[in-house]
Formats: structure tokens, C-alpha cells, sequence
């Protein structure tokens, strides 16, 4: 009768700690691809990369001219993952755009 306790015990605890709980994956930041990187040309409005990319969540008030994108994708048991995109303007045009998303158009310098 013990070794029957001991063992559903051990059994219910097993099911309390395995079963029933769902991690969810936790999704941050603006979503962008490969292809959305792509689109970003040098020369083209700052209107025209907010078309692209949507409002940049992160605005530096000391830098107007540059916007920055942040995704991050976190999923359990899983390394997160990352993407960034800065992009730069002179006179309300793209000058510059930094990301560690490779494509055969922009640079893929890390950022700091």
C-alpha cells in the first residue's frame, strides 16, 4: 500500500509539472523581412521607409534623423532571436541604413 502511494505521488507530481503548461512564443518589435530590407534604397523619403517599415519604436529625441527597429522573437528552449534595423536621413532622404540582416543591397555591420 505504501509503494502504491509513493508511486501515484510520484505520478501526480510528474502530471503537475509536465502537463498543462503551455509556454508561448513572445514576439517584440516591428516585424520586417529580408525582402523589406531590400526595398530600402539609398536617396528614397523618409516617408517612403515609413511606408516599409511602419513608425520606428525607437526615436532618439537628440537624433531626429535616424530611426531605429528592433524585433525580437522569443521561444521556449529556444536561443531569442533578433533582427535590427537603423536607418539614417539627410534632408528628409535615406543615407544610410545599418542591419544585421543580410541582403546583397544594405551593410551588415554589428551594431553596437
Amino acid at each position: 500500500m505504501r509503494k502504491l502511494l509513493i508511486t501515484s505521488t510520484i505520478i501526480a507530481a510528474l502530471f503537475a509539472t509536465g502537463c498543462g503548461i503551455h509556454r508561448i512564443d513572445i514576439q517584440q518589435g516591428t516585424v520586417f523581412t529580408t525582402e523589406d530590407v531590400a526595398q530600402l534604397k539609398l536617396g528614397i523619403t523618409q516617408t517612403e521607409v515609413y511606408k516599409i517599415l511602419g513608425t520606428p519604436p525607437i526615436t532618439d529625441p537628440f537624433h531626429k534623423n535616424r530611426w531605429d527597429y528592433v524585433y525580437t522573437m522569443i521561444k521556449p528552449n529556444e536561443t531569442p532571436e533578433e533582427k535590427q534595423i537603423t536607418v539614417f536621413f539627410e534632408n528628409g532622404n535615406l543615407i544610410r541604413v545599418l542591419t544585421d540582416i543580410a541582403t546583397d543591397t544594405t551593410e551588415t555591420p554589428s551594431l553596437p
